[in-house]
């Protein structure tokens, strides 16, 4: 028989554990030394989340201190992406805290890629760097547990208690364990609400932006196979007679069925017909928008096979 359970007293009740919810417990125990830090996850915290499986990139870095990028840049840089809907002082602030996130990662022995010549983080791209994000999450996590006095793995926050003696003020969450169906009631004087990313708050710019990304992110997906985030679509929608580029590390696709080609990426039609003199890229007199663009640090394909001409 399910049971209620009350938790009562907490100071700071983080709802949700993923890289922004163990983020907010670290923080706070940094600025709460004597604080009461309860966090309630619905899966497991060193497993949940939008980075659970990993990441093989962090998408911004500005490398400042080996003279690479400036707040500045950013700012402008988003500024021109977003056609000047942004706030600035916002942007600003996110970008001079960011490097110092990342080193936080590294001291907590996240391995990221490095330079040998330079010694600078490796890059893909103007605001990447490369990592070995298998264990991110875990991390990240591991410096929450450490902060947190309890954390409540396997309870879906529900819904948030408000005050009954002040109006609009939120006085804790109530929620369930999905594995035993009791029913957990959360009093705290502060809740961070980290149940979910913020990614899709706002509308996009652009109307059909699922179907752009269902563009460039489905390809690689093969009866409901997962995608690796190394395999990114490059080319545009193709017409049905004109190739298309096969992310990986060359995977021949004919139909609905995929066959492996190590250390190769190949373009071919997604009627099956493939080049016959089995060399890269669009036949000859074939529109070259569909090409995958090199890669900007080397030749190097994924996982480090190098492509061949």
């Amino acid at each position: 028989m399910p049971k209620t359970i009350v938790e009562d007293n907490i100071d700071i009740l983080v709802a949700g554990a993923g890289l922004g919810g163990t983020g907010a417990a670290f923080e706070a125990r940094y600025w709460g030394k004597d604080k009461k830090i309860v966090i309630a996850e619905k899966a497991n915290i060193d497993r949940s989340g939008a980075v659970a499986q990993g990441l093989y990139a962090i998408n911004c870095y500005m490398g400042t201190r080996f003279g690479e990028n400036n707040p500045e840049d950013h700012v402008r840089y988003a500024r021109i992406d977003l056609m000047g809907m942004v706030r600035e002082d916002l942007l600003f602030d996110m970008a001079r805290h960011v490097d110092s996130a990342v080193h936080q990662f590294e001291e907590w022995g996240m391995p990221i890629m490095r330079n040998p010549k330079t010694g600078a983080f490796l890059r893909e791209g103007r605001w990447q760097i490369m990592i070995h994000g298998e264990s991110y999450k875990p991390l990240v996590a591991e410096a929450a547990k450490k902060s947190a006095d309890k954390v409540f793995n396997r309870i879906c926050v529900t819904h948030l208690l408000m005050d009954e003696s002040k109006a609009n003020r939120v006085a804790g969450a109530v929620g369930f364990n999905v594995r035993t169906g009791n029913y957990h009631v959360f009093k705290s004087k502060t809740v961070i609400c980290g149940a979910g990313g913020a990614s899709n708050i706002f509308k996009p710019r652009s109307v059909g932006e699922v179907a752009g990304r269902v563009w460039y992110g489905g390809p690689h997906l093969s009866n409901g196979g997962t995608p690796s985030p190394r395999r990114r679509f490059e080319g545009r929608p193709a017409a049905p007679n004109h190739p298309v580029a096969v992310p990986g590390r060359g995977h021949r696709q004919t139909g609905r069925h995929r066959e492996h080609v190590p250390g190769r990426r190949a373009v071919h039609r997604p009627d099956g017909r493939g080049r016959a003199d089995g060399r890269r890229g669009p036949h000859p007199g074939e529109p070259l928008w569909h090409r995958r663009r090199p890669d900007p640090v080397s030749r190097a394909g994924p996982r480090g096979h190098a492509e061949t001409d």
